[in-house]
């Protein structure tokens, strides 16, 4: 059975309520573009696979994920990732992206 967005893991958003699960590094906003990385392409709405959730970081953590030879203990620290909801993860992948 493939997951859909009402079985999927969700945060409560200050701005747009209840929502599917998102994780950033802390260094994406949408008020200083970073660059934008993901772990897979992403579109609104689409459906994920039950293991899957949307994932992105900045150039600066592609750079230091790629240094210390891919996601570890330092990497992760200077990602120190947060959660947000699915609709500001498009935001910030909108603004980052210049669209």
């Amino acid at each position: 059975m493939q997951p859909t967005m009402s079985t999927a893991e969700t945060v409560a958003c200050q701005k747009h309520g209840q929502k599917r699960i998102a994780f950033v590094c802390q260094h994406l906003n949408k008020h200083t573009r970073t660059g934008f990385e993901e772990a897979f392409p992403s579109t609104i709405g689409m459906e994920l696979e039950e293991d899957d959730d949307f994932q992105a970081w900045c150039n600066a953590c592609e750079i230091e994920r790629q240094r210390t030879g891919g996601w570890n203990d330092e990497s992760m620290k200077f990602a120190n990732i947060k959660v947000i909801c699915e609709d500001c993860y498009f935001e910030i992948k909108e603004f980052n992206l210049g669209k």
